[in-house]
Order: structure tokens, then C-alpha cells, then sequence
């Protein structure tokens, strides 16, 4: 089940998902960053004094965010560039303006950095960059992020109530055997189970929350103070991850006792080399054998509401800046990319013409 799902969400990773294990826990180093201390990336927690609920309320965005201006471990920005060339293509609209579609992974190992030239280039010469949503913006805003915890928050007992017992006695089993566990996790949403388990496996393959794409740019555009176009809501995001059913969530979850840490890390590490080459069209591959019915049916439901429908929007927004004036780098998840319902079928049903961005 992992190779099912954690494709998905790996590389068209929500840009959000991983603010929802960093508001769990006590330290910066759970929120994605790399770690500081642990050999083998594994998280590293806080031990609560007792098992009460948790107070979420006290959580600062400073406590949430890994993206901090004097970050040591930011992604290199000089030395050779990396010879990735990630899928990007390129609209020249009939006012003359160019619009640059990115295909980005949310999370990155270091070795992505520094990034080619053409990408930088593209980056310089833009007017604005679209980003999925603005995470850094979300992190400032109280009133979002009150409502962010308490959405993290199980408001009718505890993650017990909503997982089958094997899928949650593995996941804890799995959990500790890491040194993440820690019991007020009970307390919180299955869906940031999810998140935890997505971001201590991502670290395991060395593969980074702060080095991600979008991330990175975002950074670089408040430092440049270049204009950021917001594509999505993060909060619709967010209520979108938190809206599936405890069916879909066991199915997720287990998922992750499937296969050994290692099996799982290679698949994130085929994951990172097909983004890195550019072979968007293996994002949009799916795998269902050995599935029920009633499993793929959860699992078309969990790819249409997190591809295809959020697809019709990403589309349009750039049919909306086809008719600007402004050059344009436009990012969001790789595999948005491909497939019938992908953006660019829907770009080529909107008459809108796009030439695929070679690195010869």
C-alpha cells in the first residue's frame, strides 16, 4: 500500500502537510528540518510530564516553522549545479509575457542543491511566482493557526476510536522503535499520524521538508521581496487532509506496516530520481494490486480530491495569468502535471499551447 499512497503524497505533497507534524510536538527539530543530533533522521521528542490532553495553544509559529531567515542549513545556493532537470514547461502568451510551469517536490535530499541554472534563471527574470499556497504567511497568521490546532485536536476521544487496534498497536510499535512516540499523540487527528509517519520517513531518506522546492523559493522571494501569487488556500488544504474518513486513514496507515523501513526509504529514493530526471509521467501511475474494491474505491476517492478536482483550479489559475502581463515561475507538485485530468490536458482543452523546457 505504501508504493499506492506515498507516491501521491510524497511528491505532490499538500505544501502544508508537514506544519501538521510540526505543531505536534516541542522542538524545531520535528518539523521537517534536518536533524541536528539523531545518526539516522529520526525525530526527536519531548516526553510529556503526564497524559492529558495536549495544549496546542501555546505553540508559536517560531515552534512550527523551519524556515527562519538564519537558518544554518539552508540548501546551497552556490557551488556546481546539480544535474537534475525536473519537469518545467513554457507558455509564451500572445501579450508577450512567459509563463514557467515548474513541477516541484515538497520534499528534497541536499544533494538537489544547487539548483540548475535554467531554474535560477527563470527565477531572476519572473515578476512573481505562484506557489501552491504561502506557508510562511500561515505560520503569521494567529487566527488561521488557532483554527489549524484545533482541527489537530480529536474533539470525541482519542486516535484509538477512529484506527482498527492492529493498525494503531503497529503504528505506535513502529512509532517508538524510531524514538518518536510520545502518548499525547493519542489526542490528535489521524491525519497527523499520517504526516509524522510521512516526515520521519522522509528523513530516514535523508529528504528534507526545508529543502523543498517551494519552500526554498518561498524563502528566497521574501528575501528578494518578489511578489508570491497564491494558487490555493492553505486552510482549504488543510480541511481538505483532515476530511477524509477512518476507513481511508487505516487504509493509509497500514500501509506502513506493509514494508521494512528500507523498502520504504528505496521507494522514496526511486520517488526523488524519477522527479529528479523529470519522468513526471510515473507520478501518475497507479498501482492497485492486491487491493479490494472497497480499497480502490478509497484510494480514486483520496487521488480525486487531492489531483484531479484541485487540477481544475491550478489550471485555471494559470489561464488567469495567461492573460496578464506579468512573467511568471508557477510551481506546484509534479504529479499535477500529467495524466487525462492532469493541468496539462487541461491547459491543451483550453486551446492554451505549452513547449516542454529542455536542459541541453
Amino acid at each position: 500500500m505504501i508504493k499506492n499512497l506515498s507516491k501521491k503524497l510524497s511528491a505532490i505533497l499538500i505544501a502544508t502537510l508537514m506544519l501538521i507534524a510540526s505543531g505536534c510536538t516541542e522542538n524545531d527539530d520535528s518539523s521537517g528540518s534536518k536533524p541536528s543530533d539523531s545518526s539516522d533522521g529520526a525525530l526527536t521528542t519531548t516526553a510529556p510530564a503526564e497524559t492529558s490532553a495536549p495544549d496546542t495553544s501555546t505553540t508559536t509559529a517560531s515552534q512550527t516553522s523551519s524556515n527562519d531567515d538564519d537558518d544554518p542549513e539552508k540548501p546551497p545556493a552556490d557551488g556546481e549545479p546539480s544535474g537534475i532537470t525536473p519537469a518545467m514547461w513554457k507558455i509564451e502568451t500572445e501579450k508577450g509575457n512567459t509563463i514557467y510551469m515548474l513541477g516541484s517536490m515538497h520534499v528534497l535530499p541536499d544533494e538537489a542543491y544547487p539548483l540548475p541554472d535554467i531554474i535560477m534563471d527563470v527565477y531572476e527574470n519572473a515578476d512573481a511566482v505562484a506557489f501552491e499556497c504561502d506557508t510562511n504567511a500561515f505560520l503569521e497568521d494567529t487566527e488561521a493557526l488557532s483554527e489549524y490546532y484545533s482541527m489537530m485536536l480529536l474533539s470525541d476521544g482519542t486516535v484509538k476510536d477512529h484506527l482498527d487496534e492492529d493498525v494503531y498497536n503497529g503504528i505506535v510499535e513502529k512509532l517508538t522503535d524510531w524514538g518518536v512516540y510520545n502518548v499525547t499523540y493519542d489526542y490528535f487527528h489521524p491525519a497527523v499520524w499520517s504526516s509524522l509517519l510521512e516526515e520521519t520517513i522522509s528523513q530516514k531518506a535523508q529528504m528534507y521538508a526545508d529543502n523543498g522546492i517551494d519552500y526554498y523559493f518561498l524563502d528566497l522571494c521574501k528575501e528578494d521581496g518578489k511578489e508570491i501569487i497564491e494558487i490555493e488556500n492553505a486552510m482549504d488544504q488543510m480541511k481538505l487532509l483532515f476530511g477524509f474518513s477512518d476507513e481511508f486513514y487505516n487504509l493509509q496507515l497500514s500501509s506502513y506496516l506493509k514494508y521494512s523501513d528500507d523498502e520504504i526509504v528505496e521507494q522514496y529514493t526511486e520517488l526523488y530520481k524519477a522527479w529528479a530526471e523529470g519522468n513526471v509521467d510515473s507520478l501518475a501511475e497507479e498501482d492497485t494490486e492486491g487491493m479490494t474494491e472497497e480499497e480502490i474505491a478509497l484510494v480514486e476517492d483520496y487521488n480525486k480530491k487531492l489531483l484531479d478536482d484541485r487540477n481544475i483550479g491550478m489550471a485555471d489559475k494559470i489561464e488567469e495569468l495567461c492573460q496578464g502581463d506579468k512573467d511568471i515561475l508557477y510551481m506546484v507538485g509534479a504529479a499535477h502535471f500529467p495524466g487525462e485530468n492532469g493541468i496539462l490536458s487541461l491547459l491543451e482543452q483550453k486551446g492554451i499551447e505549452y513547449e516542454r523546457v529542455s536542459y541541453e
